[in-house]
């Protein structure tokens, strides 16, 4: 049954890899550095590969053209991150040849969590070329039109010339500058367009003879020094010179063109003056022979004649209809739609395809309504009765009282531009339908690019080759070894290896390395391959290098690494065994032979199991973890176990283990013996329980102790207020009775009151400070506003009899105790009133904001006074329990206040800091907390 699995599995490899090789597309897969891992055939072929194994693991990027590159890279990453994707870009394959590539990618499961790229990649070289051709004569059509415009409403000839010149520069794949030179009929000399000045004996030639004149490199050419130097230091580098002649054949003007590189003209660039040259011609001698008489007696004749053969020039079909559009007065079908002879009414269904009547109808009828241009794209039927494609267009013509009195009109053929539309949007179609295929895997050229020619010159080098060169495209190409920096023993054994390609068409592989001054060591791996024109002989040698010195340290280090990891297997400092899932150890060393209780050969004989030593409790760990290990987790993070010795003695091990690289069965393993170690964790646990338990009476103890602390504070502060109660009340007696004592017997009865006053506020300011802690009350909002009116209300009388002014911002509301922030804010505000100054009246303002830190909400407070301040060298000392920094006889106080403030704060999980300066008054900023988190106020 296993067999039979297998044989179908490769069967339909088999079938795959056919049904991938046969495809026209280009089918890959590229990892997510961009390394190929698979190319079809077809692909090999696009990027001009002799086979797979010579790009597999090169990188993909390098054959992407450099103006795509970035974009494509982009794309990648994305793809690698789970998108699927669609974009067009170019190649230059191994030997050269550009190609224009649209792609469909789709990510695909590396099964480690990461993605590759698979993509399905056809060539539309053809389908781009032809729309961009496409695009090109829609662009110089639109041109030719506008230009026809302006010449029918009277605009200037140099703005009618100047947009034709600049359609020519415009349409050019390549940076050109474009002139029309001519001579009025006044012998005055004028030109329209961009390029430079061109002496009048250089163009007349081309005027005067009706030929062509080509300068393919202006530095070489006999031509005035003067002009020369000029055009030369304009970077330009050639030009050619195209007569501008009249439907009679007379010369008119010239066209000149110029090109930044030595060259001769493109095929493009001929068709699209052969194009513009014909309708400048009918311009210009419309502006010369028409225009000038047009309001002269019997101009309408000449005018008329010249309109026509100005719609000739941009018009396949040309003809009249009455007013209405029922009669066609006439057609002039010049061989591509049948004339007419005489008026016709049958004209719609002798002449527009079935299809576009209806829509021929209804443009006719929104023209005669708005008495405006009709224009239309239809079909026709042509004169041998096939359907074509007509931009039609008709002007109406009104007379005095502006009604309709006739429609002139003009058709062009375009039926070779929307066949090739259709072409394209079958060849779009055919795209799509054929995007999704099968996985793939993409190799790329190696790091540098370049290609010989036969007497081992260069003919292309990418820009990586010239980067490291450190040279330009100009300066490399067409140059040999020597002369590109190679040192002589090295072009000498690329030449002898290009002249055995040559020989053998076989491809060579090598390797070099020589020093780099600043890099050090530099090591390359390259592949010279033969390419072969379309008899089988070798036309050229292209190569590829890649730079291998990471790879080749890295290869050093694993060795390096591979012969530490045997001596630390050798050392035995740590048990180690390799095993297989069936639990069997296939190879171990002393330390572990020693840890289970077996010899090394006991063990490899398969007297000791893996899962059959271990202590049956935990032998689902095992299962687990294989299981992780096989899923995908190479790593095993270390468990404890037991296993068990053959002594019949148990052994507590930290186990850890890895599958070894490419293998599902066999893994490696490090124990640890912890016995010892789980001992002393053990009574480690007794003594930490034994720890807790004692601590726990310890606080049970403190909190027995607090609350007989409490209860003593509360009866001590009644029992010591009584006392005091009645010294104050025995000294006013004292006071009546003494009516007419002394002055030295009433001081000391006042100084008796003032002492019992402070003993009472310090009763209370103990109680409260102690108390504070005891306070049960569970977190609330409170809204400090409201909280705020209240203390102003019951300081009402003290704020009057002191002048204050206290302002504050709108507060939000915290969560809290309100009781105590009651006493908070009392207590800070009462203390700028005692503490103000004799000179100024007391102002005290409250601001506050809102702020957000690690996930919380905190408000920030600042109360401030303009009293008598303090050293900021005592902000912190202020805040201690009975501290005073004015005597007792200016500044009543117990020194508690400040203390309990701090108190109140820190219950409520904020902070508070003093700022202060002599006689200019204190700052108090408060933090607190919008909730109070995990407290109990």
């Amino acid at each position: 049954m296993q067999r039979d699995s297998s044989e179908l599995i490769k069967t339909s490899d088999v079938r795959l890899r056919a049904i991938m090789d046969a495809t026209p597309e280009c089918i890959k897969i590229v990892a997510p550095d961009g390394s190929l891992t698979f190319m079809n055939q077809a692909g090999l072929i696009m990027v001009e590969a002799p086979s797979f194994t010579k790009i597999e693991g090169a990188s993909i990027f390098d054959v992407i053209a450099p103006d795509y590159r970035a974009h494509w890279i982009e794309h990648h990453d994305r793809i690698c991150k789970g998108e699927s994707l669609n974009w067009q870009f170019e190649i230059i394959g191994l030997g050269g040849t550009r190609r224009f590539m649209e792609t469909h990618a789709v990510p695909l499961p590396n099964g480690d969590g990461t993605f590759s790229q698979l993509a399905v990649t056809r060539d539309i070289t053809q389908r781009k070329l032809a729309e961009d051709a496409l695009k090109r004569n829609e662009f110089l059509l639109k041109a030719q039109n506008r230009a026809l415009e302006l010449t029918m409403h009277d605009g200037e000839l140099l703005h009618v010339l100047h947009v034709i010149t600049s359609a020519i520069e415009q349409h050019a794949t390549h940076r050109i500058f474009a002139s029309i030179l001519m001579i009025d009929k006044e012998g005055n000399y004028f030109s329209e367009g961009s390029a430079p000045e061109v002496p009048r004996t250089i163009w007349e030639k081309s005027a005067s003879e009706k030929v062509e004149v080509v300068v393919p490199d202006i530095e070489y050419a006999p031509l005035p020094v003067d002009f020369k130097n000029n055009v030369l230091a304009r970077g330009l580098k050639a030009c050619w010179f195209a007569p501008i002649v009249s439907t009679q054949s007379i010369s008119l003007a010239t066209f000149a063109i110029f090109y930044t590189q030595p060259q001769h003209p493109t095929a493009e660039d001929r068709r699209a003056i052969e194009l513009l040259s014909h309708t400048a011609g009918i311009i210009i001698e419309w502006f010369r022979e028409v225009k000038e008489r047009r309001q002269a007696e019997g101009a309408l004749q000449a005018s008329d004649q010249h309109l026509r053969a100005l719609i000739r020039a941009s018009s396949n079909v040309i003809y009249r209809m009455s007013p209405d559009w029922l009669e066609m007065r006439t057609l002039d079908g010049q061989n591509f739609m049948e004339d007419t002879g005489r008026p016709i009414r049958d004209w719609l269904s002798k002449y527009i395809h079935p299809t576009d009547q209806s829509r021929v109808l209804e443009g006719i009828r929104k023209a005669i309504d708005t008495k405006s241009v009709f224009q239309l794209e239809h079909q026709v039927l042509q004169v041998d009765g096939s359907v074509g494609w007509v931009f039609s267009r008709a002007i109406p013509i009104l007379n005095e009282h502006h009604e309709i009195v006739e429609w002139y009109g003009t058709a062009s053929d375009i039926t070779e531009r929307k066949q090739t539309e259709e072409a394209l949007r079958v060849a779009k179609d055919e795209a799509e339908k054929r995007k999704r295929l099968y996985e793939t895997i993409t190799g790329s050229t190696p790091d540098l690019i370049y290609v010989f020619d036969l007497q081992y010159r260069f003919t292309y080098a990418n820009d990586a080759l010239l980067k490291m060169w450190s040279s330009t495209w100009e300066k490399s190409i067409g140059k040999g070894l020597l002369e590109n920096g190679y040192e002589p023993w090295h072009a000498e054994m690329h030449e002898r290896e290009i002249d055995q390609v040559v020989a053998t068409q076989k491809p060579i592989r090598g390797e070099v390395s020589f020093p780099h001054a600043t890099l050090g060591r530099r090591i390359y791996d390259y592949i010279f391959v033969p390419v072969l024109d379309n008899h089988g002989n070798v036309e050229a040698v292209a190569g590829t290098t890649r730079y291998i010195t990471d790879l080749k340290i890295t290869e050093k280090a694993l060795k390096e690494s591979e012969a530490k990891f045997r001596r630390f297997y050798e050392s035995n400092m740590l048990p180690i065994a390799f095993w297989n899932l069936n639990g069997k150890v296939y190879e171990c060393n002393d330390a572990f032979a020693d840890l289970v209780g077996y010899t090394q050969q006991e063990i490899i004989d398969g007297h000791y199991n893996w899962m059959n030593g271990t202590v049956p409790e935990y032998i689902h760990l095992h299962h687990e973890n294989v299981k992780k290990a096989v899923a995908g987790k190479m790593f095993i993070e270390p468990y404890e176990i037991e296993l068990l010795r053959p002594d019949g003695n148990r052994i507590h091990v930290l186990a850890g283990y890895a599958l070894l690289e490419g293998s599902k069965e066999n893994g490696v393993a490090f124990l640890t013996d912890i016995t010892i170690q789980k001992s002393l964790m053990t009574a480690l646990e007794l003594r930490v329980a034994e720890r807790t338990k004692e601590l726990n009476e310890a606080n049970f103890a403190l909190k027995q102790s607090n609350e007989d602390l409490l209860q003593f504070a509360h009866v001590a502060s009644h029992d010591l207020k009584e006392p005091v109660r009645k010294i104050k009340t025995f000294a006013y007696r004292l006071e009546g009775e003494l009516s007419d004592a002394n002055d030295k017997a009433k001081s000391y009865i006042d100084k008796i009151l003032s002492s019992a006053s402070r003993m009472a506020a310090m009763i209370e300011g103990v109680l409260s400070y102690s108390t504070i802690n005891a306070s049960a009350e569970m977190s609330g909002e409170v809204d400090l506003n409201t909280l705020l009116q209240d203390i102003q209300s019951d300081l009402e009388v003290v704020v009057e009899h002191k002048q204050a002014t206290i302002t504050s911002v709108d507060l939000p509301a915290i969560q809290g105790s309100r009781f105590l922030l009651y006493q908070l804010f009392l207590n800070l505000i009462n203390n700028a009133l005692k503490f103000s100054r004799s000179d100024a009246l007391p102002r005290i303002n409250i601001d506050g904001n809102v702020t957000e830190k690690a996930g919380k909400k905190y408000l920030h407070l600042t109360i401030e006074d303009n009293g008598i301040g303090f050293e900021q060298a005592n902000a912190e000392r202020i805040f201690d329990t009975f501290s005073r920094l004015n005597p007792k006889d200016k500044f009543e106080g117990t020194g508690l206040g400040l203390a309990l403030c701090k108190k109140i704060v820190q219950r409520h999980n904020g902070t508070i800091t003093a700022f202060g300066e002599k006689d200019k008054g204190a700052k108090f900023a408060i933090e607190l907390p919008m909730e109070v988190y995990h407290t109990v106020l």
